[in-house]
């Protein structure tokens, strides 16, 4: 496996240099986005939720939620106050706390796997802002999108509640000291996981244009949502509005090969497997993409 990995490293070395202006464009790009878009929009996120596992609040969460948790997925008091998390927070910063809990024993090697793989999809307000606000010009649309893509992962969580090992743990309350500077480092650290698999996506898109000179959008709405959704609004005349609508939805559960990827270094780091996480993911963005296409066909037609 390895050896091939050194193949493909040698590929794309020669490649860059054959083509260099396309890789340099789209490295140029890639980094100009992180700032301007992607570094802004994950690291408050990234921030706040860190703030919010360590504080209090996120231990009454988890109690206060623990009855309904446990019947509906399994889920000890402090996966319960994650997944609430995850309902506000894109899927890196969820993996990175997940990894957390699990490191510090908060939590157990399957039921974190299982958790990475239903937490989480893309912040509410790029979904609605973004895609139902820029791409279909309707926020209403951006929020059933969001809500579509939340059904989809509580589905997957309920249906594979009975893989839970089930923890008779209690989220420790504060007995770790907080610690502001933690909180910064570790979203910084989020941040950087995401921006850095941005960087490497956008220069392969870069030099894969300068060969093929491809402007679909089909294949960035899965490998990176934002820029597909950016091609998508200039190529919507060639899908109808309702497949489209169903494909944001499936590229918005799926969260994308970048987020993919920081997920996976995130796990691997701490011992988890990522196989649970992408599987999971798979799944849910097949049942976005029917649930959204019965969902456009009743309300929006």
């Amino acid at each position: 496996m390895k050896r091939y990995f050194g193949v493909f490293v040698l590929l794309c070395s020669v490649l860059m240099l054959v083509f260099r202006r396309g890789f340099l464009t789209g490295a140029q790009y890639g980094v100009q986005f992180c700032i301007n878009t992607l570094a802004p929009a994950v690291f408050p996120f990234s921030f706040l939720c860190c703030l919010y596992s360590q504080s209090d609040f996120c231990y009454r969460v988890g109690r206060a939620l623990y009855p309904l948790n446990k019947r509906l997925f399994s889920l000890s008091e402090c996966g319960g106050g994650i997944l609430f998390m995850s309902l506000l927070c894109p899927s890196p910063v969820c993996a990175h706390e997940i990894c957390n809990m699990y490191r510090k024993g908060k939590i157990g090697k399957n039921n974190a796997e299982l958790l990475c793989s239903y937490t989480g999809s893309t912040s509410p307000s790029l979904i609605i802002g973004f895609a139902g606000a820029f791409l279909f010009s309707s926020a209403l649309k951006g929020a059933v999108i969001y809500g579509v893509c939340v059904l989809s992962s509580l589905i997957y969580g309920i249906t594979h509640r009975g893989k839970m090992i089930y923890e008779n743990r209690d989220m420790i309350k504060q007995t770790e000291i907080f610690s502001f500077p933690l909180c910064v480092k570790s979203a910084v650290s989020s941040c950087a996981y995401v921006c850095a698999y941005a960087v490497l996506f956008f220069t392969l898109k870069g030099g894969i244009e300068s060969v093929f000179s491809s402007d679909g959008f089909l294949l960035y709405l899965f490998a990176e949502p934002v820029t597909g959704i950016y091609l998508a609004k200039k190529a919507s005349h060639l899908i109808s509005e309702g497949w489209l609508f169903s494909l944001v939805c499936a590229s918005m559960s799926f969260t994308g090969l970048c987020t993919c990827l920081s997920v996976f270094s995130a796990c691997r780091q701490c011992g988890l497997s990522p196989l649970p996480f992408f599987k999971g993911k798979i799944i849910q963005s097949v049942m976005s993409l029917a649930i959204s296409h019965l969902v456009y066909g009743i309300f929006f037609k």
